[in-house]
């Protein structure tokens, strides 16, 4: 039988559409809890919903304007957070700015 392996850290995001909720939070994957590295894994997260992309499966199906079917995007959650497992201490916080584009 396997171990298990409780995480150091855990991020929780609040308000989105498809990430709600938690996950691990991997330093050596996902760098320092920094609400920099936070944006950066939101983002990569949200490009990976994209047509071709490894999440595109999670993406609603709508319309354009012209009324071509398409695969919408899911919107970032409005505020995440990373967590120190153990002791429940936020260690680094990232709110959705008003515009967010990369």
């Amino acid at each position: 039988m396997g171990r298990s392996h409780t995480p150091t850290f855990r991020l929780d995001c609040e308000g989105g559409e498809i990430f709600t909720g938690s996950t691990s939070w991997d330093c050596k994957r996902d760098g320092r809890p920094t609400p920099r590295n936070i944006e950066k894994f939101l983002t990569g997260y949200l490009q990976s919903c994209a047509a071709g992309g490894v999440n595109e499966h999670l993406c609603r199906p709508g319309r354009t304007a012209q009324g071509e079917p398409t695969r919408r995007l899911p919107a970032l959650p409005r505020r995440a957070r990373v967590v120190r497992q153990r002791t429940g201490e936020t260690v680094a916080e990232w709110a959705h700015p008003p515009f967010l584009t990369f």
